[in-house]
């Protein structure tokens, strides 16, 4: 699931060193495409007709289905478990996110409406106000602002405000055709790193830099990024469910994996490779260095919003899915 884990794949090459960073992500990559593609092979068997062409039919809807089928029922519980747990994992940390970026995006828009002059609010407090009230202002209207606009408390049950409708539908091909909105955000990032590297150039002296390294023994950081950013085992069976043309599902699955692939790599290299100051400081989250008078970088973080505000509801209904088919026993529930 690309959104988050655009954003540490910068953070991942320096942890692992840049010549096994992109290694690992290749052979993830193919990997993952390899073991979906068998995921998906399970929703298809050739049907008997009198066509030349073999008639692809639907056999499995749900991974829960393939598990019971090939592992048992006793053993698909405990791989049912696995996978809800792996999306309820996705689920809290795409909400942690969408929060920490709705509340930034706000104190922005507060500091510019309220006073652009105001000096005693720096960018560090505008954009990572990680107390969430403005120390030493002293000035009631921000104290104000803060108390209904908080991190912790509010910003998040106002996502509750935009997500719980379009949460609510309940055909997956709705969810498919909205995340697909989601591209432009990404190109957004990817067009966002670009014109930092063009204000940086190249940085890669190993005399000056010796945290720049080809292998590192912190690749595990890269490896469990990249696990949970190229999975979509669990969920692939009710996304191609409705496919136009089955027979062509594995050669776009191989399409969508090569330009996931592609988009990590590009960011993750281009950054690495023009970032200014020591390879090992470079956060965990690139977009904490974004300041309130960086606008591109400012707007990337509204667009890359809206790509996580399109990609929750899948994952939602993916997990929804599950949870009442195979633990609920509730079946055609929606």
């Amino acid at each position: 699931m690309m959104g988050s884990s655009l954003l540490i794949m910068p953070w991942a090459i320096a942890q692992a060193g840049y010549v096994l960073g992109i290694g690992l992500t290749i052979f993830l990559g193919c990997l993952s495409y390899y073991t979906c593609g068998l995921v998906l092979k399970t929703s298809e068997k050739d049907g008997e007709s009198g066509d030349e062409e073999k008639v692809v039919k639907p056999e499995f809807s749900d991974f829960g289905d393939a598990i019971e089928y090939f592992l048992g029922r006793r053993l698909s519980l405990f791989g049912i478990i696995i996978s809800l747990l792996t999306f309820l994992g996705a689920l809290v940390a795409y909400w942690i996110f969408m929060s920490r970026f709705l509340f930034n995006v706000g104190n922005v828009i507060h500091h510019y409406a309220w006073d652009n002059n105001q000096t005693t609010i720096n960018h560090r407090q505008i954009l990572e106000n990680l107390d969430d009230e403005p120390p030493g202002t002293g000035v009631k209207s921000v104290s104000s602002f803060h108390r209904y606009w908080s991190a912790e408390y509010t910003v998040p049950a106002y996502l509750i405000l935009i997500l719980y409708p379009i949460s609510c539908m309940k055909e997956p091909t709705v969810f498919t055709k909205f995340n697909a909105l989601g591209v432009g955000s990404v190109l957004i990032l990817i067009g966002y790193v670009i014109y930092r590297a063009a204000l940086w150039g190249v940085n890669m002296d190993h005399f000056k830099d010796p945290s720049i390294v080809g292998f590192n023994t912190k690749f595990p950081a890269i490896t469990g990024s990249l696990s949970m950013g190229f999975f979509i085992h669990n969920g692939i069976l009710p996304i191609t469910a409705h496919h136009a043309k089955p027979a062509n599902k594995k050669r776009d699955l191989g399409i969508a994996y090569l330009l996931v692939a592609l988009t990590y790599l590009t960011i993750g290299i281009i950054y690495y490779i023009t970032y200014p100051d020591r390879k090992d400081g470079i956060p965990d989250n690139f977009l904490r260095l974004v300041t309130k008078d960086d606008i591109y970088g400012i707007i990337s973080s509204v667009f890359l919003l809206f790509q996580m505000v399109t990609v929750y509801p899948l994952l939602l209904f993916m997990f929804r899915n599950q949870f009442m088919t195979k633990i609920l026993h509730i079946a055609n529930y929606r």
